[in-house]
């Protein structure tokens, strides 16, 4: 089955990091004919609409937010307008809500095919930040989710990473990363990480790469074995020793307790590396 990319979101607050992931999704979209809807949410106190959705409160409540809007409006129309992104459809919206619920919702809505986010910050392996909008979208979103925190040129990008231990990969999922690659026109490298909990020998790694590449029918890929002390630190140094352009991983969109006490590793490699993190998530229980 052939993924198809014709609607990529990307959210819009100005920041540094947003136009980074704006340029990124504007190369995108030239290689895949796709359009771009590009959002910014407004978030104001919920007694603004929290009734019908529609501007509520006094008179000069109500000309402050129009007038914000109005002011919005005019930032999204100059970004669309910027010479660099006229080849590309782009469809400016401003909302007010509250960011996370209203992104997913949008997501949802306009049947994107992929969310493009600028993310800001680098932590450490053992203080890694997981309450930003970018964290809720990867554990939530219906769609593969790309976080961006630099300035990349996707046309001179030459791998991407997918790291995996096998373990329930849903064919939807395998079927994203491959469309990306035959999008982006890169080479796709299947990476496992060898722990000391979870340690096997590199037959039994080639065994279970045959048969999970023949069951999910993945022709050009490359394997790649590296031993690490968990799984989280071996893609982020695999990734640094061996140049990687992009990582893609699965989330399994856990909410509950688990996740609280440990986070994903997904989440925490969106949190640590500076490079480009595809995301796709897989439904645990499903």
């Amino acid at each position: 089955m052939h993924v198809i990319m014709k609607k990529i979101l990307v959210p819009m607050d100005f920041s540094e990091e947003a136009m980074y992931a704006m340029e990124a999704a504007v190369a995108i979209a030239r290689k895949s004919e796709a359009e771009i809807l590009m959002p910014h949410i407004i978030e104001m106190p919920g007694h603004f609409y929290r009734n019908t959705g529609k501007l509520e409160g006094a008179d000069s409540e109500k000309m402050y937010v129009k007038q914000l809007m109005t002011h919005f409006n005019e930032r999204m129309t100059s970004i669309k307008e910027q010479a660099n992104f006229q080849d590309v459809k782009i469809e400016p919206r401003v909302e007010i809500g509250n960011a996370y619920p209203s992104l997913k919702k949008l997501a949802i809505d306009s049947k994107a095919d992929l969310v493009i986010m600028g993310s800001k910050g680098v932590g450490e392996f053992k203080d890694i930040y997981l309450g930003s909008t970018s964290q809720r979208m990867i554990r939530n979103s219906h769609c593969p989710v790309l976080t961006v925190k630099n300035s990349i040129n996707i046309d001179a990008l030459k791998n991407i990473v997918f790291a995996t231990n096998f373990t329930r990969t849903p064919f939807y999922v395998t079927n994203e990363i491959q469309a990306l690659t035959r999008v982006l026109e890169v080479n796709l490298q299947i990476l496992t990480i060898n722990t000391k909990n979870e340690w096997r020998t590199n037959r039994e790694i080639e065994t279970e790469v045959k048969a999970f590449t023949d069951q999910h029918q993945i022709e050009n890929y490359e394997m790649k074995i590296y031993d690490d002390y968990t799984a989280v630190e071996g893609i982020i140094h695999y990734s640094e020793d061996q140049n990687t352009d992009m990582i893609a991983v699965m989330t399994h969109g856990n909410t509950g307790l688990p996740h609280l006490l440990s986070g994903s590793i997904a989440e925490k490699i969106a949190g640590y590396s500076t490079l480009p993190i595809w995301t796709c998530r897989v439904d645990m229980w499903d």
